[in-house]
């Protein structure tokens, strides 16, 4: 499968093409979790993941919605042998809120080991959001330290669409983490996200803790933005246009403008001001956990 996870132009269409159809998959999910809510959410969500995954062609697929169900029902088999086989759940670092949250987890002799894999993420998720907003929802949630409900305005869509990208981006992380090669980029930017991460990593002391050490990986995802800066003008227009339809119907904000916005501490709290949301030096990741 690794070899499959690919920066794919068509991304965002796969994606409407599935949450279009989330909520008959989360009546179906329904039906083979028994009516538990949390597990069905989690199983079309980890549908989501492999079908974004797996780009099959749609051209080719007479019923998608049968296509999608026998996709939904494989996955939850899977689950459940992997559960039968591995009876104890350990959580993978993508799966906390924050990276100050999963390197306060550990202890001192995997502190090292944590760093190592929280630095790779970083570029993952560098490398990923200019082409596709898996890439900026998993820095704005693990490393900036939003709310889902706040990136939700930040990008301009749903709250289930947040979560969706998000799911994908941990799946898509999570095997970068196994296998850093799994992810096709095109070079120049694969270049360009290395050398602006190993620059700020090689000024940083494995002596300083977490917080130096949250705060160097903000450094070096601000140090891999591209493009110009939007003007407060451009930026309004460009939040106006995008919010003046329902939820339903809006138009999210662009993966290019996206992937500077998250990049760039002045873009950000410019965003910030506009939906009224904490300022960056506000925050803090371990108060973004919710309830």
């Amino acid at each position: 499968m690794l070899k499959l996870l690919k920066v794919m132009p068509r991304d965002e269409g796969y994606a409407d093409v599935f949450i279009a159809r989330y909520e008959r998959l989360l009546v179906w999910s329904l039906r083979l979790t028994d009516h538990d809510r949390s597990m069905a959410e989690d199983l079309v969500q980890d549908t989501f993941v492999q079908f974004m995954l797996n780009h099959p062609d749609l051209d080719t697929v007479q019923n998608l919605e049968g296509y999608l169900y026998a996709m939904l029902r494989n996955t939850h088999l899977s689950r459940v042998r992997r559960a039968s086989q591995k009876p104890q759940y350990h959580l993978s670092l993508v799966e906390y809120d924050s990276a100050e949250i999963s390197l306060k987890a550990a202890d001192v002799r995997a502190r090292l080991q944590v760093q190592e894999e929280l630095w790779n993420v970083c570029q993952y998720a560098c490398m990923r959001k200019e082409s596709s907003k898996a890439g900026s929802v998993l820095i704005l949630r693990f490393f900036h330290g939003y709310y889902p409900s706040e990136i939700s305005k930040v990008i301009q869509t749903s709250r289930q669409t947040v979560d969706s990208w998000l799911r994908l981006a941990r799946g898509e992380a999570q095997l970068y983490l196994e296998d850093p090669n799994s992810l096709l980029s095109k070079k120049e930017n694969a270049s360009l996200v290395s050398d602006a991460i190993s620059r700020i990593r090689s000024s940083q002391s494995e002596a300083e803790g977490a917080d130096a050490f949250v705060a160097a990986l903000k450094t070096a995802i601000f140090a891999t933005r591209q493009g110009a800066c939007l003007s407060t003008k451009e930026i309004r227009q460009l939040y106006t246009q995008t919010s003046a339809a329902s939820d339903t119907a809006r138009t999210a904000i662009p993966t290019e403008n996206l992937a500077h916005i998250v990049s760039c501490p002045v873009c950000l709290d410019a965003v910030n001001k506009l939906l009224a949301l904490p300022l960056l030096s506000d925050r803090d990741p371990t108060d973004s956990l919710g309830p």
